[in-house]
C-alpha cells in the first residue's frame, strides 16, 4: 500500500479531456484522504475558474473551501492550506508565476500539496512544462479523441523503448474513465511507477485481512503460476519479465505453508505482480466483492 499513496508535500498534474473523470478522480482522493494520502490532510482549497455542477460545494466531512480564481500569496498563507486543487485555470494562469512558485518552491517549503487539473497535457506556451518537469505525480486519463499527446510523453519517460509506455497506457484506459498515474518520486521502484485503479482499496485490504482464508492466496498463485506456464495469454515482452520471477512464484505456492510466504505475493514485494494487475484484479476483485473467500 505504501507506494500506492500520495507522499504530502507533493505535486500532481491531472490531465484529460472534459467528462473523462478528472474531478470524480479528485472527489474519491480527498473523500479516500486517510487511506490514499501518506499523512494527515487537514484544510483544502479548491481553486477554480467557472461553477459548474461537477465541482463538489457540498462534500462532506471535509474542511474545504472555495475560491473562484488563485488567491493572491497573502491570502494563501491566511487560508494555509494543506491540499490546493487548481481547477482548469491554465487559460488563466498560463503566464502566473505564482502558480510556477507554488509548485516549484512552496510546496515543499510551506508543505502544501498541490493538485493541477488540465485538459492539455502539452498545452503551449506559459509555465507547463515547467510545472510538469516538477510534478511528483502525471495522471493521464483516458482520451480517445486525442491521444497524440502520449507519444512525446512515452518518448521521454522511455527514451530507449517509447512503445512500452504506450502499450501501458493502453492497457491501463481500456475501459472507460479509466486512466495510468506515473509516480516519478525517488522513493519509489521502477517497476511500480505505472499504476491505476489505486483508488480501489479497499480490495487489496480484503486480499490482506486476516477474515479472507488461505483459498483468497492460493487463488492468485495459480493465476501467477498458470501466466509464467503460458495458460494465460500474455504478450513475449510480459512474459519475458514474469519468467525472471519464475522462482518466488514457485516458492509462495499453495504447497508452501505459512500465510506469510504468500502475502509476499499480494504486497508486490516480488517485484513482478504489477505485470498481472489487470487480469489478477480483474477476477480477484470479483470475488472479494461477492465474499467467496470470506470465512463463515
Amino acid at each position: 500500500m505504501e507506494h500506492c499513496q500520495f507522499r504530502h508535500p507533493f505535486t500532481c498534474i491531472i490531465a484529460g479531456p472534459t467528462r473523462s473523470g478528472k474531478t470524480e478522480f479528485v472527489k474519491k482522493l480527498i473523500k479516500n484522504k486517510d487511506r490514499l494520502i501518506d499523512k494527515p490532510i487537514g484544510k483544502i482549497l479548491w481553486c477554480y475558474g467557472i461553477k459548474t455542477a461537477s465541482i463538489p460545494f457540498r462534500l462532506r466531512n471535509t474542511q474545504i473551501q472555495f475560491f473562484n480564481g488563485l488567491p493572491s500569496e497573502l491570502e494563501m498563507d491566511k487560508i494555509n492550506p494543506d491540499l490546493i486543487i487548481v481547477d482548469d485555470l491554465m487559460t488563466e494562469l498560463n503566464n502566473s508565476v505564482q502558480l510556477l512558485n507554488m509548485f516549484t518552491k512552496e510546496a515543499h517549503h510551506k508543505n502544501r500539496s498541490i493538485i493541477c487539473l488540465l485538459q492539455n497535457f502539452f498545452h503551449k506556451g506559459g509555465i507547463l512544462r515547467s510545472l510538469s518537469l516538477n510534478a511528483h505525480y502525471l495522471i493521464l486519463m483516458k482520451n480517445p479523441r486525442d491521444q497524440s499527446q502520449i507519444y512525446p510523453l512515452a518518448r521521454q519517460l522511455c527514451p530507449k523503448n517509447p512503445k512500452r509506455f504506450i502499450e501501458v497506457y493502453e492497457n491501463a484506459t481500456a475501459e472507460p474513465y479509466s486512466y495510468i498515474r506515473i509516480d516519478v518520486t525517488p522513493q519509489t521502484p521502477d517497476y511500480l511507477r505505472y499504476q491505476t485503479r489505486i483508488k480501489k482499496a479497499k480490495v487489496r485490504k480484503a486480499v490482506l485481512d486476516d477474515k479472507c482464508n488461505d483459498c483468497l492466496y492460493n487463488a492468485i498463485h495459480e493465476i501467477t503460476f498458470n501466466a509464467v506456464r503460458n495458460k494465460i495469454p500474455l504478450n513475449s515482452n510480459k512474459i519475458r519479465q514474469l519468467r525472471k520471477s519464475k522462482n518466488l512464484i514457485l516458492r509462495t505456492s499453495k504447497k508452501v505453508k505459512g500465510k506469510k510466504l504468500r502475502k509476499q505475493l499480494v504486497s508486490q514485494s516480488g517485484g513482478y505482480l504489477h505485470i498481472l494487475i489487470p487480469t489478477v484484479a480483474a477476477i480477484i476483485g470479483s470475488l472479494v466483492k461477492d465474499g467467496v473467500f470470506r470465512k463463515s
